[in-house]
């Protein structure tokens, strides 16, 4: 993730991570983690650490390209 003028973008996604089967994919822009606002790639951590103690899964919402998606990531803790 890098975070660039209030957006935070994915850089990378490790092959067979939860993320990478959840769909999440290079170049998509992280807005929402279960309906809270990220604007920081600290955001994000946080939120996501959150997710996966609390519930074990996560709510992303993202824009790829300029369609805005929601995946569901089975977080492991």
């Amino acid at each position: 993730l890098i975070s660039l003028f209030g957006a935070v973008r994915v850089t990378t996604v490790d092959p067979g991570s939860p993320f990478d089967r959840a769909g999440l994919r290079p170049g998509d822009r992280l807005t929402r983690v279960d309906d809270t606002p990220v604007r920081s790639v600290r955001d994000a951590h946080r939120l996501l650490c959150r997710a996966a103690v609390t519930s074990g899964d996560a709510s992303l919402a993202i824009v790829r390209g300029t369609s805005p998606r929601t995946i569901v990531v089975a977080i492991q803790s």
